[in-house]
């Protein structure tokens, strides 16, 4: 039997073909399992170095605040008062150790006199009527000037994203407190800001169903809806409907409605400088409920607005149109 030499050239091409190959993986193969190794030493030595960065805790957890809340309560045993290293007028202070191994001080406030929240008193017929003008407008005034410090005189805005009547609590003294920060967030320049929707139907600004993204306008609109709510005495959702629609007979008469009618009917009609506060209240109210995000004032300015006192009207309040309060 003869051995044919062409067929053992061929088998020695393939051997000096695969010979080199199966090297090359083998060394590819080594070269990744190197690597694989020595990132999982690195992770495991930087997860064993304690944070040093000084980056603001919510930055640092993106602001859950629920997380940071149960974080809390873990690290203060439930606030025991063998960790708490201070007290104030209006709470105690904590010392608290978080996960991150980075030490804070926490300030629990003392419980409000109960007042109530704010819809629980539009709800209540008696309380409603003891919920006079003056302390509804007061009221109005402190929202805007503790979102304003939130959102303009924080080292990092803090955008509230539920501000509603439920989330707005009453002290004895008819003193407004935001409450509820558990879907809050930082506001950070270096990040894109998108979130999932979260907050109270009827409150949300509207770009939020197809943007996602937030910003302290979400809370302007929020403001604005919140401000009627306390003007009409309930939530001004038919009448913020009516304003967005852009058919002519619709728009044609809720700009001729006069603006009494859309005020609390418990309350009596307002008279002098109290009806000129409010109109001038509820024209920057529906300049809060812009579509258009970006033409919504700011809560700084709004603040500053409701702070200014106005001069008298030049006509009774029952002849203001609701049309007037839109278009100024």
């Amino acid at each position: 039997m003869t051995h044919n030499p062409l067929h053992r050239k061929g088998n020695n091409y393939v051997i000096i073909i695969l010979v080199p190959l199966l090297g090359t993986l083998f060394l590819i193969f080594i070269t990744f399992q190197v690597a694989h190794i020595c990132s999982q030493r690195v992770m495991k030595i930087e997860n064993k170095l304690p944070s040093t960065q000084n980056d603001d805790l919510f930055a640092i957890w993106s602001f859950d605040g629920k997380m940071v809340y149960a974080n809390i309560i873990e690290a203060t045993e439930e606030f025991s008062s063998k960790y708490c290293i201070g007290l104030g007028g209006y709470g105690s202070v904590y010392k608290a150790e978080l996960p991150t191994s980075q030490v804070v001080a926490v300030k629990k406030l003392h419980s409000l006199p109960n007042g109530g929240s704010l819809v629980q008193i539009l709800n209540n017929e008696e309380r409603a009527k003891a919920f006079e003008w003056i302390k509804r407008m007061n009221v109005i005034k402190g929202v805007a000037n503790a979102l304003s410090y939130m959102h303009h005189n924080c080292s990092t805005p803090i955008i509230h994203r539920d501000i509603s009547s439920k989330n707005v609590l009453l002290d004895i003294e008819y003193e407004a407190h935001i409450s509820d920060f558990g879907i809050a967030r930082l506001l950070k320049p270096d990040s894109s800001n998108w979130t999932t929707l979260a907050g109270t139907y009827g409150y949300m600004a509207p770009e939020l169903a197809y943007t996602m993204e937030i910003n302290t306008k979400c809370d302007v609109y929020s403001f604005g809806v919140l401000t009627l709510e306390i003007i009409m005495g309930k939530h001004p959702g038919d009448l913020i409907l009516s304003l967005s629609t852009s058919t002519t007979s619709t728009t044609s008469t809720i700009h001729n409605m006069p603006l009494n009618d859309v005020l609390d009917e418990r309350l009596p009609i307002p008279t002098n400088q109290v009806a000129s506060d409010l109109l001038h209240i509820a024209k920057i109210a529906i300049a809060c409920l812009h579509t258009c995000a970006q033409s919504r004032p700011t809560m700084q300015q709004v603040s500053q607005e409701i702070s200014t006192q106005k001069a008298h009207l030049v006509k009774p309040l029952h002849m203001i149109t609701l049309g007037e309060v839109v278009t100024v």
